[in-house]
């Protein structure tokens, strides 16, 4: 769990690879920031809380294996690795940017539920250049922006009444 009470400076280094059962980020008065060259793979949820960010900014290949669920705050992940997401992506408060040189895979659980939840009043932003949905469902009741100036190629299946936007030169 890294909360308000650890120590958020200088930038968590990871360096070999780091496997978690879980990550908490519960933060408000600190931003926390993963950098170095090592790679993080979480078994179990990972959950943000709190008003403050968190970056997943190091150089390898990161898996979360369940659902990645962010209720508050801006996070960003902008690693030069691929990021795999076994278990989805739910976004029910704050902001999820993925950008960077990663690309970044989306799986089927196997639940039958959306693997991506844009909830109203947050934001889902693809900055990078690869995403792989797999043909799988993303629920928009945000916002779904594509913020590239290659072209953006959506292989999966949009429902519900979030805007879509596309920005860029292609």
């Amino acid at each position: 769990t890294f909360s308000d009470t650890g120590s958020a400076a200088p930038p968590i280094n990871v360096t070999g690879s780091i496997v978690a059962g879980s990550m908490t980020v519960d933060n408000t008065a600190k931003n926390y920031s993963f950098a170095g060259s090592g790679s993080l793979t979480i078994a179990g949820v990972v959950a943000k809380f709190g008003s403050g960010s968190l970056t997943v900014g190091n150089l390898s290949d990161n898996t979360f294996s369940s659902v990645m669920t962010i209720s508050n705050g801006a996070v960003t992940l902008s690693n030069n690795g691929q990021n795999t997401f076994l278990g989805g992506l739910g976004i029910f408060g704050g902001s999820v940017s993925l950008s960077g040189n990663s690309t970044n895979i989306f799986a089927d659980p196997g639940t039958g539920a959306p693997v991506v939840t844009i909830g109203a009043g947050t934001s889902f932003t693809l900055a990078n250049s690869s995403n792989v949905f797999n043909g799988l469902q993303v629920q928009i009741d945000g916002s779904l922006i594509f913020n590239q100036s290659a072209d953006a190629i959506f292989d999966g299946s949009l429902f519900d009444n979030g805007p879509l936007t596309k920005n860029g030169a292609n």
